[in-house]
């Protein structure tokens, strides 16, 4: 009997030992389930009544992540948005299920939004930009990319959206410079824009961005329709800027680039890929003044030994360096590379084909804090993601 009466005391310590989430403060269990996606917030709901209740507060549902969901259609996405009045970021980026009719019900709701991605979504068009500029005037933050979007819509999304700081509108291929003119015209808190792979893109319009948007840091030109002028206005207007891309920028020349560098002090990140009259001459200067530079990228331009020279004369605190396709380059100017920026954590080597392998094989055990990028470390890499992706449990 007495054996009976101890096992039941240690049990009753244990039991008020132990420790119950339910107990947890209501604050408390809501911050635990705001890890969860919702996918296992809907999991959650079926644990208990109490578990229930909880995952239905609306702080859970602020941020909506449902990109690539296809099974998200329109009925669902309106009662989520529903449920979720005060949503703050919503990403329905390629969900092919939604319709342009239940995208807007979904928007009216969204009052507080700031935060909205609808990459390559088919609902988007002109009467839904004009929508979340008429009811989501909060926004600060949209990416656009992929939509079948003219110029009337973003102006109409730009009269609204004033307080607009980060743009994506990549591969926006109906869109020309007077997109651009929208939003320098109303949207002057603009910190970052992208207009990637657009040819209809020029000079005028980047022209009127750089000189009405003073906050502007971060310009994405990749592949659009911009000749060497672009540089010149960035260069004069743009002080702040610290990532600056101006690939495939065919015109662009090492006087050009000198002025980039000279007008933009704080560049961290450059990207002069594919410009292909950018040569050892702009390197030196680059090395020489950007001493904030932390990225740059020359991916088949006109470098040679002699330019990757300047690394051992200069302090540099570059940490990622890409001169694949530099075919001029030998083992000679990596080992300049690698000697002179102590910092350095990639080096881009791809088809850079007097480097020998027995000699990037010697530089890895030299330099193992750096990974040298080249056709056969890529290929191992690949096929070693492969293999882990191949393990059970991953």
């Amino acid at each position: 009997m007495n054996d009976l009466s101890g096992i039941k005391m240690q049990k009753e310590e244990g039991n008020r030992d132990s420790f119950k989430i339910n107990n947890l403060p209501q604050v408390v269990f809501l911050s635990i389930l705001s890890y969860l996606d919702l996918k296992d917030l809907g999991r959650a709901s079926c644990v208990s009544k109490h578990w229930y209740n909880s995952t239905l507060d609306p702080c859970l549902w602020r941020k909506l992540k449902l990109q690539k969901r296809h099974k998200v259609d329109d009925e669902v996405l309106v009662r989520i948005t529903n449920h979720g009045s005060a949503v703050s970021v919503l990403d329905v980026s390629e969900c092919r299920s939604i319709t342009e009719e239940g995208l807007l019900k979904a928007l009216l709701q969204c009052k507080c939004l700031v935060d909205l991605s609808v990459v390559r979504c088919v609902a988007v068009t002109d009467n839904i930009l004009s929508v979340i500029g008429q009811s989501c005037r909060n926004i600060r933050s949209l990416d656009i990319s992929l939509c079948r979007v003219t110029d009337t819509g973003v102006k109409e999304l730009c009269e609204g959206c004033v307080q607009l700081e980060k743009l994506t509108m990549d591969q926006c291929r109906s869109l020309t410079s007077n997109s651009l003119l929208s939003v320098a015209q109303n949207c002057p808190n603009l910190t970052f824009i992208s207009v990637e792979y657009n040819d209809k893109i020029g000079d005028d319009g980047v022209h009127e961005l750089v000189h009405r948007c003073p906050l502007l840091e971060r310009l994405h030109l990749n592949s659009s329709g911009i000749t060497s002028q672009t540089a010149l206005f960035v260069a004069q207007c743009c002080r702040n800027i610290i990532l600056l891309d101006l690939r495939y920028c065919s015109s662009l020349t090492d006087d050009e680039v000198k002025e980039v560098v000279n007008g933009c002090p704080y560049l961290q990140i450059l990207n002069l890929s594919l410009c292909s009259h950018v040569t050892d001459k702009a390197l030196d200067y680059i090395i020489t003044r950007c001493a904030s530079l932390r990225s740059l990228y020359l991916v088949h331009c006109k470098i040679t030994d002699t330019g990757l020279e300047a690394f051992k004369r200069c302090v540099c605190k570059l940490e990622r360096l890409d001169i694949s396709w530099c075919q001029k380059v030998t083992d000679q100017g990596v080992h300049a590379v690698l000697e002179g920026c102590r910092h350095l954590k990639h080096l881009g080597l791809v088809r850079c084909d007097l480097v020998r392998e027995e000699t990037v094989m010697r530089l890895n055990q030299q330099f193992p804090q750096v990974f040298l990028s080249t056709v056969l470390t890529e290929m191992n890499r690949v096929c070693n993601r492969a293999e882990l992706a191949s393990l059970p449990g991953t």
